[in-house]
């Protein structure tokens, strides 16, 4: 009896010994969900393969809290290389998943919960103060203590929170609009009586004072849904979920942010110049601290192992749409070695034909990469997609170009690289990058592999109630017209306008377009232009903020007998703007087009197909530049 005792400790010795936490915080660690590990189609067993129904997915934490969905109808689904090759659990609306027990959150603690997904869509009707809209987070029954992640105001986070005594329903909802259709790393907390709030990618977006010593106790976890509404759930993806019972420190949680956005190729938003760390607390990308590389801030990925994160990543590139370049295959990969990198976003259609040696090579890229190795990972394959580079490719002309003494590409300190062209997938293997390296590929031959369209300037002015946009190209080939695109949230895109090019042309030429109707905030405008080859690339992204006079949009009478309805909006209305009538379930019954009403200006009549029953509904315009939404009562 006593040597079984005595075994049985030292396997719990021996587990606690080796134990391995995100970027190796280990302390008040609760709950650890990774898509990559311990994901099975039953209570443990047989590992799920891609396109599988998830019964358990099994917790690394010590606290061995798995989640689990024991009925087909709502099981998640297991999904491989979703995001810079791992896998994910895809989630349709009434799929979810259930912690077997409370993540043991007690009333007067801290907490963080991070949460890696990408949305395909989401319900816009849900308020921080009900139960409808997209639950990506909740409690596993609504008489438990509230702790959500959803939706809100039609496409924010919001973390709803509600006390044990069943009071101050309420919380924070982030300033950034939820993206759609990519990856992001989302975190909402509580630092018990000092405040709420939630970070997006490693930024803190929103925090809130109200009620911070509201005693809410840590309920049993669900993901994927709301506690008991169908359907009221995420349709997207969940890579990974790490939850700590403690407030972490400004390190410990970059420590954490790291390591997931290593892992999964998301750049960390560097709105405020944010380091890269290890484990071990030691910076592996030196953005903050390092002026010569704050310019190398996009599309920040990087290779590395970590044993303490369990982390092996042997091939990595940014998730950012923008992103181009793949570093994989280093030639030793040992604990605590890295390569980190990071773009100056530089345009891919804007050749530099300046700072290159003009002999070998005549182009490059405008877009480059700065390298941060800490220790030494041997060599690497570098592979720069280079499909939005208008124009023909040529391999024997293509040159991976390195400048190791940072004077510039034009001296060749480092002997030009010849590499494969397959695609337009280029490949360099066996190259040796060093700690401060800049990289970018160049052409021996800029009139068979030119390097696109010379886009010298892309600039936005304000005039009056509308945006300018302006562009100037030093040298065109084959270009054949530009259009403008624009964009509320960086994401979601809209052409505006075509504006035709020069062919083929060797002066300087400036262009113009108005954009007489704006969307009100910031908006994201570029430029995308198209060879006669139908090939084409994209401009920076450039923002402006513009003001307008405010819009309104509300529906009456109010309380409804459910059958006519007025609208009054500032908002304007085209042939494609509608009204969508959801239920109380967010199920939608009508959708109806506004007719100009005789009632004045700016008031149109919506006449319901069929009486709407008594209850709640809501109604939201959807027009070529917004959602809005509104609540109506019908009696």
């Amino acid at each position: 009896m006593l040597r079984n005792l005595l075994c049985l400790f030292g396997l719990f010795a021996s587990i606690a010994s080796f134990a391995q936490a995100p970027g190796n915080v280990t302390a008040n660690l609760r709950w650890w969900l990774k898509a990559n590990e311990g994901v099975y189609t039953n209570n443990g067993f047989t590992a799920a393969s891609d396109g599988q129904l998830v019964q358990q997915w099994s917790d690394q934490s010590l606290a061995f809290n798995h989640a689990r969905q024991t009925n087909n109808t709502h099981k998640p689904v297991y999904r491989t290389n979703q995001i810079n090759g791992y896998p994910s659990l895809h989630f349709a609306g009434d799929n979810f998943i259930t912690a077997l027990a409370a993540a043991g959150i007690a009333g007067n603690e801290s907490f963080n919960f991070f949460i890696v997904l990408k949305q395909h869509s989401y319900l816009n009707t849900g308020t921080i103060t009900d139960g409808y809209g997209t639950f990506i987070v909740d409690r596993a029954t609504e008489v438990e203590q509230l702790m959500s992640l959803k939706i809100v105001d039609s496409n924010k986070f919001g973390y709803q929170k509600r006390n044990n005594a069943g009071g101050n329903l309420e919380g924070p909802q982030s300033a950034t609009p939820a993206p759609i259709g990519t990856f992001s790393i989302v975190t909402f907390f509580r630092n018990y009586n000092s405040n709420y709030g939630i970070y997006i990618d490693g930024r803190l977006d929103v925090t809130t004072t109200n009620n911070v010593n509201d005693q809410i106790n840590g309920p049993v976890i669900q993901l994927g849904r709301h506690a008991v509404n169908a359907n009221q759930g995420l349709d997207g993806e969940i890579a990974e979920v790490i939850v700590y019972d403690d407030a972490l420190t400004s390190a410990e949680r970059k420590r954490i942010e790291s390591y997931l956005a290593i892992k999964y190729g998301i750049t960390l938003d560097q709105t405020t110049l944010t380091n890269y760390t290890r484990s071990n607390g030691n910076v592996i990308y030196p953005v903050a601290s390092n002026a010569s590389f704050a310019p190398y801030r996009y599309n920040i990925a990087g290779i590395g192992r970590d044993n303490n994160s369990d982390l092996i990543q042997s091939s990595s590139h940014s998730q950012n749409t923008s992103a181009v370049l793949q570093i994989s295959n280093p030639s030793s990969l040992a604990n605590n070695d890295w390569l980190v990198w990071g773009s100056n976003d530089g345009s891919m259609s804007s050749p530099n034909a300046t700072d290159v040696d003009g002999n070998l090579v005549e182009r490059r890229l405008a877009r480059v990469w700065r390298i941060a190795e800490t220790n030494n990972i041997g060599t690497v394959r570098v592979t720069v997609d280079l499909s939005s580079v208008p124009g023909p490719k040529v391999q024997s002309d293509l040159r991976l170009l390195i400048d190791r003494d940072g004077d510039g590409f034009s001296d060749n300190d480092i002997a030009p690289i010849t590499g494969t062209l397959s695609g337009s997938l280029f490949t360099v293997s066996g190259v040796n990058l060093n700690n401060g390296d800049y990289i970018t590929v160049g052409t021996i031959n800029a009139s068979d592999t030119p390097l696109p369209v010379e886009l010298l300037s892309f600039d936005l002015s304000r005039e009056d109630n509308f945006i300018i946009s302006k562009w100037r190209t030093a040298t065109e080939t084959n270009n054949d017209f530009f259009t403008v695109e624009r964009s509320h949230d960086g994401v979601t895109w809209e052409a505006i306008d075509t504006v035709k090019g020069s062919g083929n042309s060797l002066i300087e030429r400036t262009y113009t377009s108005i954009d007489t109707d704006p969307y009100n905030g910031r908006s994201y405008y570029r430029i995308r232009q198209t060879d006669f080859d139908e090939k084409f690339t994209y401009s920076p992204v450039r923002s402006i903020s513009i003001e307008l006079p405010q819009r309104t949009l509300s529906f009456f009478p109010n309380p409804n007998l459910g059958k006519t309805f007025y609208m009054k909006s500032t908002i304007p209305i085209n042939t494609e703007s509608s009204v969508q009538i959801y239920d109380a379930s967010a199920k939608r019954k009508y959708s109806i087009k506004p007719k100009q009403s005789r009632r004045g200006p700016d008031t149109y009549l919506l006449e319901v197909p069929e009486k709407l029953p008594p209850g709640m509904y809501f109604m939201s315009l959807k027009s070529a530049e917004s959602v809005e939404t509104r609540k109506v009562i019908v009696r």
